[in-house]
């Protein structure tokens, strides 16, 4: 501190070691003015009916807010009870939450697959009984766009099921198995 503790407590005037840093924590709202705060260190002395203690040296400067611990263990283990037990439901809330959107996503996927399945039949039974079809042909045909027919084609050639001979336009699709 600049000055002791007891002539700063008297006189209500403070003076920031560095104005320019002060006043960059004001306007940044990380403080409120450019005090040392010890009436707000006071309050505390006040509202627990517990001291302060203000130690100060040449280097540095000590503030012990004292507590009587076993009102606050009392009072903190009633409150730790509290928010163990709401943690707890809230824990258990989510974790149900969790199982049923687990299950939706399931369902979905499940939903998702049957249909890739049916599509990529409609895929292959298309190209057999035309092997000329095209990507667009086969999205108008299904009901589906050109990129979802895209990966379809991708999903079926990866597994073994068609290949394309030839170009892109004059080219034909093979059906290698069906199964």
């Amino acid at each position: 501190m600049p000055r002791p503790v007891e002539e700063l407590l008297i006189a209500d005037e403070s003076y920031p070691r560095n104005p320019v840093l002060a006043k960059f924590f004001r306007i940044a709202r990380l403080c409120e003015s450019a005090g040392y705060g010890f009436d707000k260190m006071l309050e505390w002395k006040h509202q627990t009916k517990n001291d302060v203690i203000f130690e100060s040296t040449v280097d540095k400067t000590k503030f012990t807010f004292m507590l009587d611990t076993t009102k606050a263990l009392l009072k903190n283990d009633t409150e730790t009870d509290k928010k163990m037990e709401e943690s707890v439901q809230k824990t258990t809330e989510n974790y149900t939450e969790n199982i049923k959107t687990a299950q939706k996503t399931v369902q979905k996927n499940d939903e998702n697959y049957t249909e890739n399945g049916k599509t990529a039949q409609k895929i292959i039974l298309l190209m057999s009984e035309n092997p000329s079809i095209t990507k667009a042909q086969l999205s108008e045909s299904i009901g589906i766009s050109v990129s979802a027919i895209s990966q379809q084609i991708a999903k079926l050639k990866k597994q073994g099921f068609i290949r394309r001979e030839g170009a892109d336009k004059g080219g034909k699709w093979i059906i290698i198995k069906t199964d």
